[in-house]
């Protein structure tokens, strides 16, 4: 039996190609079901910084791997998949654009618009006139959206948003939160649809149980500085 829910929130960044491979995963998922799908815009580098996290671009063995490892799903998916122009770039006016409280009814469109450009098709949305093309070919008014994105309220919004998703306990991106529950990354929508039945592993184990009592030991870290975006 499918779990008593009608939203899933999805917490992206646009700098992230396994939340693109999440994202069309999702879609349909959510339709079949008849769910709607809540996109979550953030800030992926207000996260590294929160945690104290390298993001996978910085740290080349893992960015090479990571667009090897993404090419490989995408055939499995049969989607597209090409890198960005650049990468990694500047996301936020493209997040900023895809905040409800920007992009309105046509949040969504936006969304799909945005995923399409960067990883299907390899366009700069880092650029704001590549933004604003891009949403001009989906019939809005591109150049107004763009502009609503510089907006001090709309970045406070975006900052919240992050800061929200950082008090869920989100610390990567794309994260899926069903009912209270985070799903970290393009691999875990089998377990967001079993959640979904009814059917979660973790409803018949005890966290109490299974869970480490502490850390026996912690390794140093220096102190280091992580962008933004």
């Amino acid at each position: 039996m499918r779990m008593a829910t009608t939203s899933i929130d999805f917490h992206f960044d646009y700098l992230s190609p396994y939340a693109y491979l999440g994202w069309l995963q999702l879609r349909p998922l959510c339709a079949v079901r008849e769910l709607e799908l809540v996109p979550q815009p953030l800030a992926l580098g207000g996260l590294l910084k929160h945690w104290g996290q390298l993001g996978p671009a910085e740290i080349p063995p893992k960015a090479l791997f990571t667009f090897k490892d993404c090419v490989r799903r995408a055939q499995r998916l049969g989607c597209a998949f090409r890198a960005p122009a650049f990468h990694p770039f500047n996301p936020l006016t493209a997040l900023r654009v895809s905040l409800a409280e920007v992009a309105g009814s046509a949040q969504l469109r936006v969304v799909d618009a945005l995923w399409q450009a960067s990883w299907a098709s390899g366009r700069d949305v880092g650029s704001p006139e590549v933004i604003r093309e891009v949403l001009d070919e989906i019939g809005l008014d591109g150049a107004t959206l763009v502009e609503r994105a510089g907006a001090q309220d709309v970045k406070d919004q975006l900052k919240a948003n992050t800061q929200r998703a950082i008090d869920l306990g989100v610390f990567g991106v794309p994260t899926i939160l069903v009912e209270g529950e985070l799903f970290w990354g393009a691999d875990q929508i089998d377990w967001v649809a079993l959640r979904l039945d009814g059917k979660d592993p973790l409803d018949r184990v005890s966290l109490a149980e299974i869970a480490p009592q502490g850390a026996g030991q912690h390794r140093k870290r220096e102190a280091r500085t992580t962008p933004q975006a």
